[in-house]
This record gives C-alpha cells, sequence and structure tokens, in this order.
C-alpha cells in the first residue's frame, strides 16, 4: 500500500514538473512572437517613413526646379557668326555677358595723325555706333575690346589705340537700349583692303563679326 501511494505520489510530482514546462514554453513563444511583431511592426513604419522622406525630397527638388525655371533643357546654342558686312552694316554680337549692335558708318586712312606719323604704314580711324540690346549697362571698351584690323579676313589684326585730339575715349556706360558713338584708331601696314574683327579669339564665348573694306572706300 504504501509503495503504491509512493509510485502516485512520484507520477504527480512528474505531472505537475512537465505542466510548469509546458507553461514557460509557452509564455516564451508568446513572448518571441511579439518581439518578431514588434521588429516587423517597427520595419514596416521605418520603411514607410523612409518612403515618406523619400517621396517628400522629391517633391521639394520638383518644386525648387519648377521655382527656378530650370526644366533641363539644354543651353541656348551660340548665335550665327555675321562675317564680311560692308559700310553702313550693322553686325550683332551676342555673349555670355552682353547682346549689343556694331555699325560701321565710316572709315579714313592717314598716314599721319595727332602730329605722329605711322610706325606701320597708315593709320585707319573706324566710326562706330554700339547699341545696348542687353539688360546691363555695357562700356565700349567691353563691347569693342575684342576688336582688331586685319589686312586679311580671318587673320590676327593689329589692336585699336587713343590718341588725344583724333581718336577718344569712349564716354561712361551704354544704358538698356541706348546707343553710343565713336571712333577707334589702328596703326597697320597699307593695303588694297581691310578687315575690321569681333571676338575672333573668343570662338567659345561669342559669335563673331566683320566687316571688308576697300582703301578706295575709306575717306
Amino acid at each position: 500500500m504504501k509503495r503504491l501511494l509512493f509510485n502516485l505520489f512520484i507520477v504527480m510530482l512528474l505531472a505537475g514538473i512537465l505542466a510548469a514546462c509546458s507553461d514557460d514554453q509557452d509564455n516564451t513563444d508568446e513572448e518571441n512572437n511579439q518581439e518578431e511583431q514588434t521588429e516587423e511592426e517597427t520595419n514596416t513604419d521605418e520603411e514607410q517613413e523612409s518612403e515618406s522622406d523619400e517621396g517628400n525630397a522629391s517633391d521639394s527638388e520638383e518644386d525648387s526646379s519648377e521655382e527656378s525655371g530650370d526644366t533641363g533643357s539644354a543651353p541656348d546654342e551660340k548665335a550665327e557668326d555675321q562675317l564680311k558686312l560692308s559700310i553702313g552694316d550693322t553686325g550683332t554680337i551676342t555673349n555670355n555677358f552682353s547682346k549689343h549692335e556694331i555699325t560701321l558708318n565710316s572709315v579714313e586712312i592717314k598716314e599721319e595723325a595727332g602730329g605722329e606719323p605711322s610706325q606701320q604704314g597708315n593709320y585707319v580711324i573706324v566710326d562706330l555706333t554700339v547699341k545696348n540690346l542687353g539688360e546691363d549697362a555695357l562700356s565700349a571698351d567691353d563691347a569693342l575690346g575684342s576688336t582688331e584690323l586685319a589686312t586679311e579676313h580671318g587673320d590676327s589684326g593689329m589692336p585699336w589705340f587713343f590718341i588725344e585730339g583724333v581718336a577718344e575715349e569712349w564716354p561712361g556706360q551704354i544704358e538698356s537700349g541706348e546707343s553710343q558713338s565713336g571712333v577707334l584708331l589702328f596703326d597697320i601696314q597699307k593695303s588694297d583692303s581691310y578687315a575690321l574683327q569681333t571676338a575672333v579669339d573668343l570662338d567659345s564665348l561669342s559669335n563673331q563679326i566683320s566687316f571688308i573694306f576697300s582703301a578706295d572706300e575709306a575717306k
């Protein structure tokens, strides 16, 4: 009888231990499931926030692009060269800094200017009008800074300069829409014809214009 009771006691004890272990395992599994679910929800929230941030950033870039007027289009092509114009013609220079017209009004050839004889052969005095087509004020020095006179079209030419009483410095700024006239003086060898060229060395920045005239056309 005692042995039977002892065996029953052992069986009940083992059953209790097994039940306790089962409860612990269930609790552990439940906690693991809750942790995995929490991690999945957290990851989902982070992904949604990331997508939202990317969407907002994209919208901001588009808005910024629209506000700045940047449509991603290519810059305007360089204006066409206007070459071998004549006395009385007008050429238009368009570059990265300004847009202006240059008109060759007349030409005078002299062997002496301001009491100084020519060192090269003769002086060529060109009378020009510059009209500012841009929005900002422009000086004649800037508009005509790359102008030179050559004896052959396309060749490197001589720079202009001033002599008091003959070719004076152009005054002040040329405002938008305004014009200014003046002369440039060149000392160059004698030739049957000449080429007045502007922006010859600025091929990547500006179009070029040139005027061709003969010695017979000069005053």
